[in-house]
């Protein structure tokens, strides 16, 4: 790891150096991560490069919206910081006009390059300039929600896991644990979600597992009645704030775990 580490650092120096002097880019960017300073040993690079607009035709092109392999003038940057074994490209992820690259080295280094045109470029607070020659807005928090939008997306949430607390216990059933894990994984992210809004904030990100690792039938059991019991303890202060939510669903979940 110390050699990954050393590796990956010295990449980012070197994109550092050499980005600024490309007549073709602007300004650049971490995000993840690195961007939230949260960075450790294992973490990837998560880049965004803004282009300059006379250039971004040419760089940012995109043909597909997702696909194995990137263009000839995307290829020739990223192959500057290592041979790449792996490349594929979503560029749903990127803003509008943008790309999204995901690029694996052979020495095991991953990172996203994003390239944006200059006129469409925001940066967003949680990030590590690298530079800026332009001055790129910066994206604000969005305002507060009304009261009918929190309602809404209260309902949303608490619809979306109790929807998932079923093919959870049918994982159960099935000795599934990987199936199980994966359901119980997104219950816990519902739940996140649930709380944040019931505070008035944005959930927070975490790049470790929300729920807990539940090697035998036992714990997975007790684990989801856990997860399902506090989630209908909360439906009184989400039908205070306005939120429709489902009658007695934890009656249907113990009816599976119990067939």
């Amino acid at each position: 790891m110390d050699a990954y580490t050393e590796l990956r650092d010295a990449t980012l120096q070197q994109l550092r150096r050499e980005l600024e002097f490309d007549e073709r880019f602007v300004a650049a960017w971490l995000t993840g991560s690195f961007g939230r300073g949260e960075e450790d040993e294992f973490s990837d690079i998560d880049l965004t490069i803004v282009v300059d607009d006379a250039h971004a035709v040419r760089v940012c092109e995109t043909n597909a919206r997702s696909n194995a392999g990137t263009s000839a003038v995307r290829q020739q940057i990223v192959s500057r910081y290592g041979e790449p074994i792996v490349v594929h490209e979503h560029h749903g992820n990127a803003p509008a006009g943008g790309s999204f690259t995901s690029v694996v080295y052979r020495t095991g280094l991953v990172i996203d390059w994003i390239f944006v045109p200059g006129s469409e470029a925001l940066r967003p607070m949680a990030t590590t300039l690298l530079f800026d020659a332009v001055g790129v807005p910066i994206q604000r928090e969005p305002p507060p929600s009304n009261d009918a939008e929190i309602a809404a997306r209260l309902a949303e949430r608490s619809a979306f896991f109790w929807l998932l607390a079923i093919p959870a216990a049918k994982a159960w059933r099935r000795g599934d644990g990987g199936k199980f894990q994966a359901v119980l994984e997104l219950m816990h992210g519902a739940e996140r979600d649930i709380l944040a809004a019931l505070r008035g904030e944005l959930p927070a990100y975490t790049r470790r597992s929300l729920a807990p690792f539940c090697p035998t039938r036992g714990e997975q059991r007790q684990a989801l009645r856990d997860v399902c019991r506090r989630t209908a303890a909360l439906s009184g202060e989400l039908r205070a704030a306005g939120a429709e939510v489902p009658e007695r669903p934890m009656a249907v979940v113990e009816t599976w775990l119990k067939l």
